[in-house]
């Protein structure tokens, strides 16, 4: 039903309090006023701005508050004199506006736009009063976007316009992380042809900073970083080389010194730790080098270095969304991405649903995640397509057709049907960590039991093929452990095809969505119910994919089921050992 104009009821993660969990709340989000658009929030990206935020440590922190500004949705509606939006149109929020109009938007050296600054530091819209309330209590606004809410109402000059055809799960993460690591590189430290660079810190602004200076043509990309599993990830955005601190009795910027011939042309700190700063800096080459400051420190920390460090031509610049004029940029980053020019799926390590939206704060402070894109509470979040369900007037009196009284949207229930499969099945992750037991190391990612989930999940996770070396995917039906003590497995027997290590990047990924297609599809007709599950191992030496099955002994099942899948679509075009095996005879 028609919202324009009315008081929208709906989810949001509130933050009633610093140091505490945020908190699922029903709020009301009053419509938009003049020059102001409400969005639906389809997806949002959790940073660690949020997370520095809700710590109680920033000093323009307020509470309560809803957090995010990593987000991608649809308008809804707006509010009068805006000329440049209407109902339907695929935006991303921006924390750093464009007005055109002040002298800041004006000067082709800054992207700070002041036009709104007050208002957004005290978690107000331009008028000076919020849109949200919740329990009757009013609920402030956050950096002009507030992500963490199904629907949230921006200033027009605190949007952009893009595609309307990008994902939004994943374009949503261009609204801060990527595009400000990025812009670093590109824009403000203008990162030359043949430079020698060094990140230091390889979370998601580390990487992007990393991917802005291949971009740019650096001919050295040094990351730095305390986790050295970060050395292998990195290596996919364009990281040459891998330094960990604790790997040397000496200060980080001697080393950096001594492998580059006197220093960096370019660094940049991704942290926010006031000493790092200072190495990123003096890691620099004396003359020209330059140290761009991306991570934002504790408050009331500073930053110190010799002026000696200055004087001999060392330059230290700050940078702040990567130095993009945002309403113009973001949907050229956008275009770009959806040319395969920008990398962006390659960020998104987890997908998690709204009601676990805490559980992605406890990833990222872990170290687990890159970026964990959070869904909007709505089945159809998964959806590329993101015009709004199209509703007609209301002109029937039945209960069922009628419109919510508080101006709850309501849509045809058509629109969320989605199409079930004849089986639940359980996607589960294996990281092969020595120190930990096997059972410990098995993880459940998720359930699913219609279409539009399968592919919501298979879209959301790393391809077998970006796996580390002795990791696995299983997929098994619902209550079926994908491991040969569960009691459906014990007389299982399994078809098998190995890939050699060339294999990988051509085939593997493949291969793999065939099989998972062949169990969700039920591809094997009356011997559907033979099969348990199916798993890819990726391995150094060479990878396997294997159907398991539930009696080795049920010949005329095995060997249907191999037909409808490795041997009837395999072996005759593509190079594979198929072997039938059981527990007693594994390969």
């Amino acid at each position: 039903m028609e919202t324009a104009g009315k008081v929208i009821k709906c989810k949001a993660a509130v933050a009633w309090e610093s140091g505490k969990p945020l908190s699922l709340e029903e709020v009301e989000v009053a419509p938009p006023k003049a020059h102001e658009v409400r969005v639906k929030i389809h997806a949002t990206g959790v940073c660690h701005t949020d997370a520095y935020t809700l710590s109680g440590s920033d000093p323009e922190g307020l509470f309560p508050v809803i957090l995010g500004h990593e987000g991608a949705g649809t308008v809804e509606s707006v509010g009068e004199g805006v000329t440049k939006f209407k109902p339907g149109d695929t935006v991303i929020p921006l924390y750093i506006p464009q007005c055109g109009e002040c002298k800041f938007c004006k000067n082709p050296k800054t992207n700070l736009c002041q036009k709104i600054r007050v208002t957004q530091g005290q978690g107000l819209m331009p008028d000076k009063t919020t849109r949200f309330t919740c329990k009757g209590k009013p609920v402030f606004h956050f950096m002009g976007t507030s992500t963490f809410s199904e629907y949230t109402v921006v200033a027009d000059i605190s949007l952009a316009k893009v595609d309307e055809h990008a994902p939004l799960d994943k374009v949503c993460l261009l609204g801060c992380g990527i595009s400000t690591g990025y812009g670093a590189a590109l824009n403000t430290a203008k990162v030359e042809p043949g430079s020698v660079c060094a990140v230091f810190g390889l979370g998601a602004v580390g990487l992007a900073a990393i991917m802005g200076c291949k971009a740019a043509g650096a001919s050295r990309i040094i990351g730095v970083d305390i986790n050295p599993e970060k050395f292998e990830l990195s290596k996919k955005f364009g990281v040459t080389e891998f330094v960990n601190p604790k790997d040397h009795s000496k200060p980080i910027q001697e080393v950096l010194i001594e492998m580059t011939d006197g220093g960096v042309d370019y660094s940049f700190e991704c942290i926010g730790n006031v000493t790092i700063m200072r190495a990123a800096l003096e890691a620099c080459h004396k003359g020209w080098g330059t140290s761009v400051i991306i991570g934002v420190a504790a408050s009331g920390q500073e930053i110190s270095t010799r002026p000696f460090q200055l004087i001999v031509g060392r330059t230290w610049k700050g940078t702040a969304f990567g130095g993009w004029k945002s309403v113009e940029s973001v949907p050229k980053l956008v275009e770009d991405y959806m040319k395969k020019k920008l990398m962006v799926d390659e960020f998104v390590t987890h997908t998690m649903p709204f009601d676990k939206i805490n559980e992605a704060f406890d990833l990222m402070h872990a170290g687990k995640s890159i970026r964990a894109p959070i869904h909007r509470p709505t089945s159809q979040w998964q959806k590329m397509a993101t015009a709004e369900p199209e509703v007609t007037p209301n002109t029937s009196n039945s209960e069922e057709e009628q419109s919510d009284a508080t101006g709850q949207e309501i849509v045809n229930p058509e629109d969320y049907i989605k199409h079930p499969l004849q089986n639940r099945w359980a996607l589960w992750f294996f990281k092969n960590d020595k120190s930990k037991t096997w059972q410990a190391n098995l993880r459940l990612i998720s359930k699913f039991d219609t279409v539009e989930d399968f592919w919501a999940l298979y879209n959301h996770i790393q391809l077998s093929s970006n796996l580390m070396s002795g990791c696995d995917y299983s997929l098994f039906k619902d209550g079926i452990e994908p491991m040969w003590e569960d009691e459906r497995n014990k007389r299982g027997g399994r078809w098998l095809i190995t890939l050699s290590k060339q294999q990988r990047r051509a085939d593997l990924d493949r291969f793999w969505l065939e099989t998972l297609l062949c169990l969700v599809g039920e591809a094997f007709d009356d011997h559907s119910d033979d099969v348990c599950g199916a798993v890819v191992n990726v391995r150094t030496k060479g990878d396997k994919i294997a159907i398991w099955t539930t009696d080795f002994e049920n010949k005329d099942a095995i060997i249907h089921i191999g037909n409808s899948s490795f041997t009837g679509t395999r072996t005759v075009e593509r190079p594979f050992i198929a072997a039938l095996t059981s527990r007693n005879n594994p390969v």
